[in-house]
């Protein structure tokens, strides 16, 4: 930041090559503040992207065992059913018999 030549306690004096070098530190400055600003909204916009992950993967856990309690229930009922159609085949040979 470049040094006023002259100050009171209303008015600030600059050179003219310290004028010129506020001015660019102005633009610099503000340059800058837009660039953080950037940088803000788009860790933003990642943090929402990482929660919405987040919330699929809790999702897709959720499906997942939803899924495992339907196939345990399948192999369970269909374990049952062929101890089922074997006691009727053994009943058909008895009967044959």
């Amino acid at each position: 930041m470049p040094s006023p030549v002259s100050s009171t306690e209303e008015t600030v004096t600059f050179s003219k090559d310290g004028f010129e070098a506020l001015v660019r530190y102005t633009v610099v400055a503000g340059g800058n503040y837009e660039a953080a600003e950037a940088n803000a909204e788009a860790l933003e916009d990642l943090s929402k992207a990482y929660n919405h992950l987040i919330d699929a993967g809790q999702l897709q856990q959720q499906f997942t065992q939803v899924r495992e309690e339907q196939l345990e229930r399948e192999r369970r009922d269909h374990f049952m059913d062929n101890w089922f159609h074997r006691g009727l085949i053994a009943l058909g040979l008895l009967v044959a018999l």
